[in-house]
């Protein structure tokens, strides 16, 4: 058990999982022995996407159980599941998602930095009417993004639909 994870309990070998959702927990551990996300939506579900709400839970999973490697994977896997789409028209990040990430991660974590990310280089102009939707914090992180990218148009930043190491823990 890591060493900050298991200081953080009052019993250092004990793990309580009363709030957290079975079926996140599933996925955690079928990725834990295959490597891979057992998470694929084969049709349209309507104007929420399944796949993409199942891997925010489980990035906010990964950030309890501080699994870096886990976070990681899930980054990976919702890029994916954001470009390569070949069932439906793939559906952006809206409020739900964002405010499972955002509820269940800290500043600056890695899984926010994506959703702003998404959202900077994906959003159209009618995605402001989801704005009152959105956390706070996820509205500023949103602006200063947008500030920067209109400061710097050959910026740095890499977008996430070309490499994921900006998003990487190590």
């Amino acid at each position: 058990m890591k060493e900050e994870w298991a200081a953080s309990r009052v019993d250092a070998r004990t793990v309580t999982l009363v709030d957290e959702d079975p079926a996140i927990f599933k996925i955690y551990l079928h990725w834990l022995y295959f490597k891979t996300f057992p998470t694929v939506t084969t049709k349209n579900t309507g104007r929420f996407n399944h796949e993409t709400g199942m891997l925010g839970k489980s990035y906010v999973m990964g950030e309890m159980l501080m699994d870096t490697a886990f976070k990681n994977a899930v980054l990976v896997a919702f890029r994916d599941a954001l470009l390569n789409q070949p069932f439906y028209k793939p559906l952006r990040p809206g409020s739900s998602i964002v405010k499972t990430i955002y509820d269940g991660t800290p500043e600056g974590s890695p899984g926010r930095r994506f959703m702003v990310d998404v959202w900077v280089r994906e959003a159209k102009e009618n995605w402001a009417i989801h704005l009152d939707d959105m956390p706070l914090a996820f509205t500023l992180d949103l602006s200063k993004a947008f500030m920067a990218c209109a400061r710097t148009p050959n910026s740095k930043m890499t977008s996430w639909t070309t490499s994921m190491k900006d998003f990487m823990e190590t």
